[in-house]
């Protein structure tokens, strides 16, 4: 009875279209000679189909990729403290403004300072801390000091709040930290910091790389 059984369900797989499907390639093709061999027997064909017809196995690795994440954000309240607050991020690549109530009222993305400048041969991260803004200038303000030996790179809307580092517009602020220092932040949002938020005396938090 289980021989009947076992030559029914194989004649109704021989019958079945297409390839035999097995573990890889080479023993799809042993399988499939075997199948096809003149001098095998039914049941060695009946065997070959039962054993190997299933569906193919699709692997995917899964590769750990660590993204930026454009949804985050810096939180919508931190403790009052009397006083303007600034916060840059330099993990996130963002940064916020807080009220003297602690609250968020406006924010975006940024990008600090490099974990390599190759034209000075050494990092130059944005000073981790908490600083004040001391000095701020207009849409002309430029660096003294990039590119070295001549100065003159724009910083439009700068707020200086360390020796010379400082918050201002750029029109390049790519998904990474790619400055000498300072914290680029897109123009129209510089302006607006510089005329309507910061003044001198504001706070400015810069958080651990």
């Amino acid at each position: 009875m289980k021989r009947k059984l076992f030559l029914f369900i194989g004649c109704a797989l021989l019958m079945q279209q297409g390839p035999v499907w097995g573990q890889n390639s080479a023993t799809n093709l042993m399988h499939e000679n075997l199948f096809a061999h003149p001098f095998a027997s039914i049941e060695q064909k009946i065997t070959a189909r039962i054993v190997h017809f299933k569906k193919p196995v699709y692997r995917q690795e899964k590769h750990k990729t660590r993204r930026f994440k454009l949804w985050r954000r810096l939180p919508r309240r931190i403790e009052a403290t009397g006083n303007r607050v600034f916060i840059f991020d330099p993990r996130m690549r963002k940064w916020a403004a807080y009220d003297v109530k602690g609250k968020r009222v406006k924010s975006g993305i940024a990008s600090g300072g490099s974990h390599f400048c190759p034209d000075i041969n050494r990092k130059c991260h944005t000073p981790v801390g908490t600083f004040r803004v001391y000095r701020t200038g207009g849409e002309g303000c430029a660096s003294t000091q990039f590119p070295l030996g001549r100065g003159g790179a724009p910083m439009p809307y700068c707020m200086f709040f360390h020796e010379g580092y400082a918050i201002h517009g750029s029109p390049d602020v790519p998904n990474f930290n790619a400055s000498h220092g300072c914290i680029r932040v897109q123009p129209k949002l510089a302006k607006w910091l510089n005329e309507s938020f910061i003044t001198h005396g504001t706070t400015v938090i810069i958080r651990p790389y």
